[in-house]
């Protein structure tokens, strides 16, 4: 093997690792971005669950609120 194809293989060689840490580096950051969203992802239906939740409660306290209300004038009216 001649000097010059030494030096080429070494650098093919060093450009196929350069590559090789490239694609390792682009797909950590492909999967920090995943785990980022997945993460974001499920923050987000925690909040939607709870929003709910006060809706929910806010909803049946208001309708235990009209039916006290409801049940206290028709004992007025029996009364009358």
């Amino acid at each position: 093997m001649t000097k010059e194809q030494l030096l080429k293989k070494q650098f093919d060689e060093a450009e196929r690792i350069k590559m090789e840490k490239r694609e390792q580096y682009e797909l950590l950051m492909m999967q920090k971005q995943q785990e980022q969203l997945k993460a974001a992802s499920i923050k987000q239906m925690v909040r939607n669950q709870q929003q709910e939740a006060e809706a929910k409660k806010r909803l049946d306290m208001a309708e235990k609120k009209a039916r006290s209300r409801a049940e206290l004038q028709q004992k007025i009216i029996k009364e009358n």
